[in-house]
């Protein structure tokens, strides 16, 4: 009996945080018409990636207003780089990164115009700005906050 009120309890903060991850997704894919995005960070990642893509999404829609095709992308990308390293971001390694973008190059006799630049570019930019704010979420905040004393110094 002594061990019932521990169990009840660890199944309340489970039901809590699976409650605050749903409450995220929602957030996160809030304005798609269609539930592809919803149903990426659902079905094809970790709990944890999850909430860890959902909380960049919901950054960056408090940050720059990102269009609902970036974010859709984003998603996508973040998605598709989870499941191509099979491990959770915080323990993906900047060797892993470069590997999977990496594969993502094509040689010149399969790519002569080399329109494979653009979505290459796309993904490295995409993984830079994911990995600064997953190692350092409140950089960019700091950052505003320093240019506005700066302002408020000279005026």
């Amino acid at each position: 009996m002594s061990g019932y009120p521990r169990i009840r309890a660890e199944a309340a903060a489970h039901i809590r945080e699976l409650d605050l991850l749903e409450k995220k997704i929602i957030l996160a894919t809030e304005g798609f018409m269609t539930k592809s995005p919803e149903s990426t960070l659902r079905d094809k990642l970790s709990k944890e990636n999850a909430l860890a893509v959902a909380d960049f999404i919901i950054a960056m829609k408090r940050e720059i207003d990102p269009r609902l095709n970036y974010i859709e992308y984003t998603i996508q990308f973040l998605s598709e780089l989870c499941r191509a390293i099979e491990k959770h971001f915080v323990d993906m390694t900047r060797d892993d990164i470069l590997f999977y973008l990496d594969k993502c190059r094509k040689p010149e006799n399969e790519d002569p115009l080399h329109k494979w630049i653009g979505s290459y570019n796309l993904k490295r930019i995409t993984s830079m700005c994911f990995f600064k704010w997953l190692y350092y979420p409140n950089i960019a905040i700091l950052l505003l906050l320093l240019r506005r004393s700066s302002y408020s110094v000279l005026w």
